[in-house]
């Protein structure tokens, strides 16, 4: 399990976040830079994480529901 995770890549989430191995690794909380909220949301709801809260306009921390 990995606790926290922070990436800032200026709009290349979602290609980083393909190559993450969300079967093999747990990551109780994302922040996310995000340039896109809502594809952003999609695709972390897919592997259970929620949005826990919006930081301010581009920053946006989630949880994984298993923590909640």
């Amino acid at each position: 399990m990995i606790n926290f995770f922070s990436l800032d890549v200026e709009g290349a989430e979602i290609e980083v976040l393909n190559g993450f191995n969300f079967d093999k690794y747990k990551i109780q909380y994302l922040l996310i830079e995000s340039r896109n909220i809502s594809r952003t949301k999609n695709f972390l709801s897919k592997y259970d994480y929620i949005l826990k809260t919006q930081i301010d306009k581009s920053n946006l921390l989630f949880c994984h529901k298993s923590f909640i």
